[in-house]
C-alpha cells in the first residue's frame, strides 16, 4: 500500500510555483486551531525515500523489490524537489505520478544542499497530513528488510520520542567538497546523528521538530541536521548495528534490516534471496566491523569498541 500523495503539493509545484514558507506557514495555522476538518490517515509506519528526478530506474527496483512486503498498515512515498525540471524530466516524472501515485514533489532545486529543507519539508508534510507510529527516513539505494524490521519495531515504545538508527558522536567536520560546513560553531565536533542512509522516527520524536520548524538551523547534512536537531530533549536513541547506514556499507549482513549505498541491481539480488531463502545474503561479507555506542562518554570517544 502507498500514500496517496498530496495533489495540492503537485499544482502548486508546478502552476503556482510555490515556496517551502508554504509548508511550515501551514502548520502555524493548524497550531493557531485551523484543524483540518478530516480525520488523518493512520499508519504503523510510513516510509519516505529521498530521491531525485533522474533516478527512475532506482524508484523502479525499489518499488519491484522491498517495498512489496509493506503490509496494509504502512505506506510510502518518493520525495523529490521539483523546481529546475527539464523538459524531459517533468514529461517523465508527470508519466511516473500517473502510473503510481506516490511521489511526494517539493518546490524545490535538487542538490546536496538542499537535502535539510528537503527532509525538514517532508517531516512538516507527512505529520500535517498522516498519523502514524514510525516512520523510516531512507535514500533510494537503501536496501530494507522490512519483514526484519516489522519485527523489531514492536519492542520500540512508539508512545515516547524515538531517535533510532547507527550512530557517530566522533564525526570531524569537513570543511572541504561537498559536506562542507560553513555555519557550523556548536563544536569542534558533529553532535550525534544517526547516519543518513536509513534511520527511524516516532510520531513523538516527529512532532518535536515539526513543533520548531520555523526557527531550525540547517546544514548541508541532513542526517548532521536532524542530530542537532532533536540533541536538546530528552529522548530515548537507540544505537542498532542492524543499521548499515552510512556513506560506505560494512558488507552483506543477514542480521541488517537498512543496507545503503547498493545499486539497483544489488536491491533486486538481495531481495531475490530473501524471497527464495529466506535471507538476503546468499553469502555474507564484512568489509568493516560495526561499533557499540558508548552514552556515557563524550561522544568523541563513544565509538571505539567493536562488535566482533
Amino acid at each position: 500500500m502507498h500514500l496517496k500523495v498530496c495533489h495540492i503539493t503537485h499544482i502548486l509545484c508546478f502552476v503556482l510555483g510555490c515556496s517551502f514558507t508554504l509548508l511550515l506557514t501551514s502548520y502555524d495555522l493548524k497550531k493557531e486551531g485551523f484543524e483540518n476538518v478530516f480525520e488523518k490517515e493512520e499508519f504503523q509506519l510510513i516510509v519516505i525515500i529521498l530521491s531525485s528526478p533522474e533516478n527512475v530506474i532506482k524508484r523502479y527496483a525499489i518499488r519491484q523489490t522491498w517495498l512489496r512486503d509493506l503490509n496494509q498498515r504502512s505506506s510510502y512515498m518518493f520525495v523529490i524537489g521539483s523546481l529546475g525540471f527539464t523538459a524531459e524530466q517533468r514529461k517523465t516524472i508527470l508519466s511516473e505520478q500517473s502510473e503510481h501515485n506516490d511521489i511526494l514533489l517539493l518546490p524545490l532545486h535538487e542538490g546536496y544542499q538542499s537535502l535539510t529543507k528537503k527532509l525538514l519539508a517532508t517531516l512538516v508534510h507527512v505529520y500535517q497530513t498522516y498519523k502514524f507510529d514510525f516512520l523510516l527516513k531512507t535514500d533510494d539505494d537503501t536496501f530494507v528488510n522490512l519483514r526484519m524490521l516489522n519485527e523489531a519495531m514492536v519492542s520500540v515504545d512508539k508512545q515516547k520520542p524515538v531517535y533510532w538508527g547507527y550512530f557517530n558522536g566522533r564525526a570531524s567536520v569537513f570543511k572541504k567538497g561537498k559536506w562542507k560546513e560553513d555555519q557550523w560553531f556548536l563544536c569542534d565536533r558533529y553532535l550525534p546523528y544517526a547516519l543518513g542512509g536509513g534511520y527511524i522516527l516516532t510520531y513523538p520524536a516527529v512532532e518535536l521538530i515539526v513543533d520548531k520548524a520555523q526557527v531550525l538551523s540547517t546544514y548541508n547534512s541532513e542526517d548532521v541536521s536532524l542530530g542537532v536537531w532533536l540533541s536538546p530533549y530528552n529522548i530515548s536513541r537507540i544505537h542498532d548495528i542492524r543499521f548499515d547506514s552510512g556513506h560506505v556499507s560494512r558488507g552483506c549482513s543477514n542480521s541488517h534490516m537498512v543496507t545503503h549505498k547498493q545499486t539497483p541491481e544489488h536491491i533486486r539480488a538481495l531481495y531475490a534471496s530473501l524471497s527464495h531463502s529466506g535471507v538476503s545474503c546468499s553469502v555474507e561479507t564484512q568489509y568493516s566491523s560495526p561499533y557499540e555506542y558508548d552514552w556515557k562518554v563524550p561522544p568523541s570517544k563513544c565509538c571505539l569498541k567493536s562488535v566482533l
